[in-house]
């Protein structure tokens, strides 16, 4: 059984990266977990993958797809969550990863969920925590 925080703290997140993700789960706000269990049985209902929602809506024919996630898990203030959309039908290596991410924000941490927690398998895909922005971040 996974550990599990109330709230992630920028200490909590910080120690995180590619090659060391969570061991535990980072809960979501409760109004945020009940919108995110509506949709998903929303898409269970119209017999749609969350991964196959998540190409059609956002990634299309794009190799990548940065925004904000729609069900963010609990922060403290200050910390935004961002996910980044990997198209399975692109070769994108960790470097890349890192360039996009450079390329839009100042002070973040990213990685991948450990296969335990992960909610969708079929599309990689990074969480970013993000404590401040570039510039150019509105070009996204």
């Amino acid at each position: 059984m996974l550990n599990t925080i109330e709230m992630a703290s920028w200490n909590n997140l910080r120690v995180l990266n590619p090659t060391n993700p969570p061991k535990y789960v980072i809960s979501r706000k409760k109004e945020v977990q009940d919108r995110y269990n509506s949709h998903v049985k929303y898409l269970k209902s119209i017999n749609k993958s969350t991964g196959d929602y998540i190409m059609e809506t956002f990634v299309k024919d794009k190799d990548y797809h940065l925004c904000l996630n729609t069900f963010p898990y609990n922060c403290e203030d200050g910390i935004e969550h961002w996910l980044l959309w990997i198209n399975p039908n692109t070769n994108i290596k960790l470097a890349h990863v890192e360039q996009i991410l450079n390329k839009n924000f100042k002070k973040f941490v990213f990685f991948r969920n450990i296969i335990e927690l992960q909610s969708v398998k079929s599309i990689v895909h990074y969480h970013v925590f993000v404590k401040e922005h570039n510039n150019n971040i509105h070009k996204l």
